[in-house]
Parts: C-alpha cells; sequence; structure tokens
C-alpha cells in the first residue's frame, strides 16, 4: 500500500481561508509474492504524489507485516523552456 493524504484548502464563503485540512489514505502498489523464506522483491510504479515522505506497507490478508518509508522529490516543469520575458510564445 502507498501513504499519503487527500485534502486542500478550507474556503468558507468564496474568500475566507481558513487553513489546510487533509486526512490520510492509502492506494494498492499491487500484489506481489514472497520467495519460500519470506523475502520480497516487488517492483512498482511510484504514484503521482506530492514530494516527501510517503508510507509503503506490506499486507498479508489485509494485516500489515512490514512498513518502510520513500522520500519523493517534487519537480515541476515550465514550457516554453525558453523565450523572451514577458511574451506570450505562439
Amino acid at each position: 500500500m502507498w501513504g499519503t493524504v487527500t485534502g486542500g484548502w478550507v474556503i468558507e464563503d468564496y474568500y475566507h481561508f481558513r487553513g489546510k485540512k487533509y486526512s490520510e489514505t492509502t492506494t494498492s502498489l499491487g500484489r506481489f509474492s514472497a520467495d519460500a523464506t519470506g523475502a520480497l522483491n516487488a517492483r512498482f510504479v511510484v504514484p503521482e504524489d506530492y514530494g516527501g515522505v510517503h508510507e509503503v506497507i506490506a499486507l498479508v490478508d489485509g494485516t500489515p507485516v512490514a512498513q518502510s518509508a520513500m522520500n519523493v522529490t517534487q519537480t515541476f516543469a515550465l514550457t516554453p523552456a525558453s523565450g523572451p520575458v514577458g511574451r506570450r510564445s505562439s
């Protein structure tokens, strides 16, 4: 399972910002098999998510049996990558 949060800004009456509200959630990374010794060697695609530390949890029959964490580096891209300042590219 992939541990993350869902949520966002709390806004009242269209313009009163009351802060942020998040709740923890998980999503499946797939199903994987362990070998005869119980070792797990799994490959999965990291879900598109916010940067930062995320939990990775192994479950057996719905019960957590192992947990680790992965730090996701936040990236972004701008287009166009070059051009005159203050002008819109066609």
